[in-house]
């Protein structure tokens, strides 16, 4: 079974669009995808971090090489929480992720202003962008639900909030100038007329 997975992968990293050209003429070669990454039983294709990219652009924000890179970091981590998520049997809804999508593709409608400027930006009409962001998109709340899970395991001891404290070198430390803070607490008493009378009596 591993090997059989191994031939498959080999054999989509190699995967290319084969065009014939007339007899006499050198074939070409197009290649369609490729393998980028492996983490556990989940493979990163190239095609994976070009939508990405195309998910980025559409929320309107500048795409560098540096955000290429920090794009497929989150790609990889994404796939490693995946991986984990379906050792421990985690599921995600239908319901969920049409939610998800539905959410998504208002918030587009608000920013290009038109279903049509939408489908003129991203190349697609709604139900083919719906139809291709399903799987990825389940798979981004399976991962989502695996942070979740390992979140609320995470418990810091007063223990080790006491090593983290004493790890931190005393020079590194900002100076904090001595502060005195007070409150003074005023009471008027009131007066009856019982006392005023008393008082006059007195003088």
């Amino acid at each position: 079974m591993v090997h059989a997975r191994l031939v498959l992968a080999l054999f989509a990293c190699l995967l290319t669009a084969h065009t014939w050209a007339q007899p006499g003429t050198e074939a070409t070669y197009q290649r369609l995808d490729g393998i980028v990454a492996v983490v556990g039983d989940e493979i990163v294709l190239a095609s994976d971090i070009r939508d990405r990219v195309t998910q980025a652009k559409l929320e309107g924000r500048t795409v560098t090489d540096d955000n290429e890179c920090g794009l497929l970091e989150s790609v990889l981590f994404e796939k490693l929480l995946l991986h984990n998520a379906r050792l421990d049997s985690l599921e995600v809804t239908d319901a969920e992720v049409l939610g998800e999508i539905d959410r998504r593709l208002t918030y587009y409608m608000q920013m290009f202003g038109s279903v049509e400027a939408f489908e003129a930006e991203y190349g697609k009409s709604v139900a083919e962008w719906k139809a291709e962001f399903n799987e990825p998109v389940r798979e981004q709340i399976l991962a989502q639900k695996m942070q979740a899970e390992i979140d609320q395991s995470v418990r810091s001891t007063p223990a080790q909030v006491q090593d983290y404290f004493d790890a931190i070198p005393t020079d590194s430390l900002p100076l904090i100038p001595e502060e005195l803070s007070y409150s003074e607490l005023v009471m008027q008493p009131e007066v009856g007329e019982k006392q005023k009378m008393r008082t006059r009596n007195t003088l």
